[in-house]
């Protein structure tokens, strides 16, 4: 998947470029993030989410608190099935943030 911009994960900087997203074992809520080159990864603790069908596309959300943006929830397409990040960063106590999609 195309991250466009620099973001961050549980606190890690994530820079822009294309990256894989998988489960670290089968039954794990733990993710890899990896940049496809191998330049930048980290692993995070993923919560389910559910949406209300199934996804078309598979997809990063982010929040974007001023101008930085946190991993927010992932998707993959055929599913309804989601996962989330409960903390997708800092600064929501300063301001309210605002849903981006990657």
């Amino acid at each position: 998947m195309n991250i466009p911009f620099a973001s961050a994960a549980r606190r890690m900087a994530l820079p822009a470029g294309e990256y894989r997203v998988q489960k670290v074992a089968y039954d794990s809520s733990v993710l890899l993030i990896q940049r496809t080159d191998h330049a930048a990864a980290t692993v995070v603790t993923s919560f389910a989410a559910q949406a209300n069908a199934k996804q078309a596309q598979s997809k990063l959300l982010f929040h974007r608190y001023r101008n930085r943006y946190f991993l927010s929830q992932i998707w993959i397409a055929g599913s309804a099935r989601g996962s989330e990040q409960r903390d997708a960063g800092t600064g929501h106590d300063c301001c309210p943030p605002h849903r981006t999609q990657a």
